[in-house]
């Protein structure tokens, strides 16, 4: 499957998955809904403005800023990339899945990472 990997997308990739709740609000979704905000649109517009955040990522290159936010909005041309971050077995979910899981005591959401890293293989547009 690594020949379907262009490695010159890893640091986009861990940007994107560091960075794609950037602009979620305290409650997570609830608060959207208060305030009648996308928190993707949020994390785009921080990510494209005049931050400290578009500043750091503009070290690496002059559009890797756009490189991030298209990832995030699901439009980046490569969808292997996309699918690392947003699919029904990105890395936020995993993280999330297991975190909460943790911290509230409770077994569902528990599953074994390790062999999911392990036997995930990049097949055309996405992760299987």
């Amino acid at each position: 499957g690594r020949e379907h990997w262009d490695h010159s997308e890893r640091l986009l990739c861990l940007c994107a998955a560091l960075l794609h709740d950037l602009g979620h609000g305290p409650f997570s979704h609830s608060f959207e809904k208060v305030f009648r905000l996308d928190h993707e649109d949020f994390t785009q517009a921080i990510i494209l403005g005049d931050t400290e955040v578009n500043k750091v990522l503009r070290r690496v290159s002059a559009d890797f800023p756009k490189k991030v936010a298209e990832v995030i909005a699901k439009t980046y041309p490569n969808k292997l990339v996309v699918s690392l971050i947003s699919s029904q077995i990105d890395a936020d979910r995993m993280d999330y899945l297991l975190r909460d899981a943790y911290y509230t005591g409770v077994s569902y959401g528990n599953f074994d990472m390790e062999r999911i890293l392990r036997v995930m293989r990049p097949r055309e547009d996405q992760v299987v």
